[in-house]
């Protein structure tokens, strides 16, 4: 079955309802505007047009009778925080349309508050506290907008009181400026640290993504995934044990280690692969990011939207240079534990500036791969990563590790 056939058999099914492309240039996908083309680019519409095409892909990818040309499939969010290969993906499927975000006006009294205990304060502008227990951990991580600080996320938990929690549905597809444009209409907070973050909700919980003292599990009730594994969805209550600094249960235990380092909000499906089937042979098994599919996800947030806060939030971005160009984010992690600033210690080196290729290193902001004359190409960006990472270790000692995914893996 070849890219057309497959084209053909989604666009034949009344169980997807979407857009289909075939040699889908990826480049416009992505924040870092690089990659190839996708033989067979999907968009589905909803949450079951969605895990019905990952539940087809995947069968073609384990059907090796077929002797497809689908060899694997890439689940895309926004973007923001991977680079994909300039010889293109087999498969990718989008989940930008399914993005709804809405108030479930009658469960709060149904949820467990998971420790979001009011200690003391008044809807007059006191101050309350998050428990302890809930959302820190015995290691408190780092907080960081774009990797020039490092705090406990504990001095963060401080929030203006509220009269009452509201309860937020939000779809993995959804972008962080439309949930941001909801919560100000609808004058809710809690995430006003995530004004201007770029990706998807999927892609940031799937990172933990962390900016402006907030985490992206910090309100997070429960997940509804798609498991890989048995062909079925499951709902996660949040365990406060599963997340950590760029951790979250959505990745798979060795994800890190196969990306040298950092993992976006992306999930790739690439199992057993057929090389040349008609001579059977198969490479070895590959690791998955992850088997759990993110399919939605329930938050808390607040009556109170703080624009003053939401406000600050987006003029940081803009003065530390997020939209000046092309790029994926902060591309490499920081580390805590041993107060090492990723962008500080580029800096240290004579890095900022540096460039291979169309990729550079950001005049301004040593932790910064981007594409300032949108001529990169993917393998300018491993490159330079892999030489700003040689280059570190050379002067140092010390071993950065890849916050951005190149993709394939």
């Amino acid at each position: 079955m070849n890219a057309e056939q497959i084209r053909q058999f989604f666009s034949d099914s009344t169980d997807f309802h979407g857009n289909i492309k075939l040699n889908e240039n990826l480049s416009s996908h992505t924040t870092m505007h690089v990659g190839g083309e996708a033989k067979i680019f999907l968009e589905p519409e909803n949450e079951e047009s969605l895990v019905f095409a990952i539940k087809e892909l995947k069968k073609l990818d384990a059907d090796e009778r077929r002797c497809t040309r689908i060899k694997s499939f890439f689940v895309l969010g926004g973007g923001s925080n991977v680079i994909i290969s300039d010889d293109g993906l087999d498969a990718v499927l989008s989940t930008r349309k399914i993005n709804s975000v809405k108030v479930l006006a009658d469960e709060l009294e149904f949820t467990d508050l998971h420790g979001f205990t009011q200690i003391k304060g008044s809807s007059n502008g006191e101050k309350f506290h998050t428990s302890r227990d809930s959302l820190c951990p015995q290691k408190p991580y780092e907080h960081s907008s774009s990797g020039d600080s490092l705090k406990s996320r504990c001095d963060f938990l401080t929030l203006p009181i509220r009269e009452e929690f509201k309860i937020l549905q939000i779809d993995s597809g959804a972008s962080w400026g439309s949930v941001i444009s909801f919560c100000k209409k609808e004058n809710l907070g809690g995430f006003e640290g995530f004004t201007g973050l770029s990706g998807t909700v999927g892609g940031a919980l799937f990172m933990n993504a962390t900016c402006f003292g907030l985490s992206a599990c910090d309100n997070l009730i429960s997940v509804r995934y798609f498991d890989l594994t048995d062909g079925k969805i499951h709902e996660y209550q949040k365990n406060e044990a599963d997340w950590g600094y760029k951790k979250s249960p959505f990745q798979s235990a060795d994800c890190t280690d196969v990306t040298d380092g950092g993992v976006a909000g992306l999930s790739p499906q690439r199992g057993e692969r057929a090389t040349k089937c008609e001579r059977g042979e198969r490479l070895l098994p590959l690791p998955l990011l992850t088997a759990k599919i993110i399919l939605s996800a329930k938050f808390f947030v607040t009556t109170g939207f703080d624009s003053e806060k939401s406000e600050k939030c987006m003029n940081d971005r803009k003065e530390k240079g997020h939209f000046r160009a092309p790029s994926a984010g902060s591309a490499f992690k920081n580390d805590a534990t041993h107060g090492i600033i990723a962008g500080k210690i580029i800096d240290e080196c004579g890095l900022k500036g540096f460039s291979v290729g169309g990729a550079q290193i950001a005049p301004w902001h040593g932790n910064f791969i981007i594409n300032p004359e949108q001529k990169a190409t993917a393998s300018d960006i491993k490159k330079l990563s892999d030489e700003v990472k040689k280059i570190v270790l050379d002067k140092k000692g010390i071993k950065l590790e890849n916050e951005i995914i190149f993709v394939p893996l």
